[in-house]
């Protein structure tokens, strides 16, 4: 009953901005696309108008394309709705979000009508030889809680987890892309450096840390040893083998799984659903293969545990997903299971993602994400867990440079097993796992201000409490609500 009771309060505030968004124009839809195409770009005729012609094709867009440098693509979904697939980084490239900055592909596809959006951004170097190029972005953020938690954390929020001012990530991708237009064999390959506070949450044991858990990549604070306020991620370093529409992904890489995404140009806002960091694997390593057909793509693949390069106990773990791409909806589903570690021994652990994104209006556009995940032996033998959730998402673009956006979760710990492994860098890991099993709701209101190709500028206001946790999460772990106020800027190069 109450998974139904969520999804029933996400109907009605979708059905209350339908009725405000009735009565737009479809004359008002830009000539290009707000998303980023592929890692791969390569420029799109403009969006037909009205229903289409006798021998016009049903999408908007060619159903499968052939970029220069990439593998084929499904056909894009029309104006602000997200390019087709959830799994930014997987799903040959495509990217969770629609409404957000493209740092790979803004040069040639551009957002927005204004003729500020449609120029090219300022890029500190030009693409490099061999098809390889060095681009960036910096996000810099500000969270005011007015709990004002003496340890300045904000509870289980993560990324934004400070009440204070962070470089979030100061982000530099190289890249060379597959030379793939659709046949033959190529190359490529791609390497993520994330340096700022938002590296402790995309650390990989056996890169960043060593096996269970010690600092390798990073130092920690000379006060109590936690780990250090700023550090440095390697989130993806991976090698691409593309041959007519398959692709082979093998080395460090994001995960397919969820909405969301770790890189801030990823997402629309600022902060981030429980889902991202609690109920998901941010990041695989081991080997990935996609193929991609006129509306559908299907990957499979073999990675090493949740997060992990190199554990105390490797365990091979089945990664894999498919997605469908229609006129005005997309569907993805993926799925993982294998041995994973609990804390203190280890057991099956099984988990699947939905996400099903839809254009409302020409303005409007709904996402729906649904996780749940079972693990085997999570807090000790025989004890296991289980963890769940439904997050939903309404954006509604009023013009070339404003959009609005809001976002409600409902996250359930079942056990307890997720939470507890939040981080407070001041004071180490949260307390013990029992206190903190129960259910977690943010609602969050943001919107994106993009003054010019580079600059993308994210306020938000978020409400988040909590029901039946043994332990207060919030307020130095003495309420079960917390009130914040964030903004950060995002400025690529």
């Amino acid at each position: 009953m109450e998974l139904i009771r969520h999804l029933a309060i996400g109907a009605i505030l979708c059905g209350a901005c339908c009725n405000a968004a009735e009565g737009q124009h479809i004359d008002w839809i830009a000539p290009q696309p707000l998303a980023p195409q592929s890692l791969a770009p390569q420029p799109l005729a403009p969006r037909s108008v009205g229903a289409p012609a006798v021998g016009e094709p049903l999408f908007d867009r060619p159903v499968v394309t052939a970029p220069v440098g990439g593998e084929p693509r499904l056909a894009r979904l029309p104006a602000i709705t997200p390019p087709g697939m959830p799994g930014g980084n997987a799903f040959t490239e495509w990217y969770r979000s629609d409404l957000k900055l493209a740092p790979d592909d803004l040069d040639h596809n551009s957002w927005g009508s204004g003729k500020a959006i449609k120029l090219a951004p300022w890029r500190l170097l030009p693409p490099l030889s061999d098809g390889w190029s060095l681009t960036g972005f910096m996000d810099i953020g500000a969270t005011a809680n007015p709990d004002q938690p003496a340890n300045r954390f904000n509870g289980p929020v993560t990324f934004n987890d400070r009440n204070d001012l962070q470089l979030n990530q100061l982000y530099l991708t190289l890249q060379r892309a597959p030379d793939n237009p659709g046949d033959g064999l190529s190359w490529g390959s791609r390497v993520d450096l994330l340096f700022g506070t938002d590296y402790i949450f995309v650390q990989s044991d056996g890169l960043e840390t060593k096996p269970g858990g010690d600092n390798a990549l990073n130092g920690v604070t000379a006060a109590n040893g936690a780990p250090a306020l700023y550090g440095l991620a390697i989130p993806q370093a991976y090698v691409d083998l593309a041959c007519n529409r398959f692709r082979v992904r093998l080395g460090h890489f994001y995960s397919i799984a969820g909405y969301e995404g770790v890189a801030a140009t990823s997402n629309f806002f600022h902060s981030h659903a429980y889902a991202l960091q609690y109920g998901e694997p941010l990041t695989h390593s081991g080997g990935l293969v996609s193929w991609t057909g006129d509306q559908m793509t299907v990957q499979a693949g073999v990675v090493n545990q949740w997060n992990t390069t190199n554990g105390i106990n490797d365990e091979a773990t089945f990664l894999g997903g498919i997605a469908f791409a229609g006129r005005n909806s997309s569907l993805g589903i993926t799925a993982i299971s294998g041995q994973a570690d609990g804390f203190t021994t280890s057991g099956q652990r099984s988990m699947y993602s939905v996400v099903w994104q839809t254009a409302i209006s020409d303005r409007l556009a709904y996402v729906l994400q649904h996780d749940l995940a079972y693990q085997e032996n999570a807090l000790a033998a025989n004890d296991d867990a289980t963890w769940y959730g439904i997050t939903q998402y309404l954006f509604l673009a009023l013009n070339d440079q404003w959009r609005l956006g809001m976002r409600y979760e409902w996250f359930r710990d079942a056990d307890g097993a997720r939470l507890a492994s939040m981080y407070v860098r001041n004071g180490g890991l949260g307390l013990p796992a029992a206190g903190f099993a129960g259910a977690y709701h943010n609602a969050t209101f943001g919107a994106n201000w993009v003054p010019n190709a580079n600059l993308t500028v994210r306020p938000e206001v978020r409400w988040d409490w909590s029901a039946d946790t043994g332990v207060a999460p919030f307020a130095d772990f003495t309420s079960d609500s917390q009130f914040t106020i964030a903004i950060d800027a995002i400025y690529i190069f």
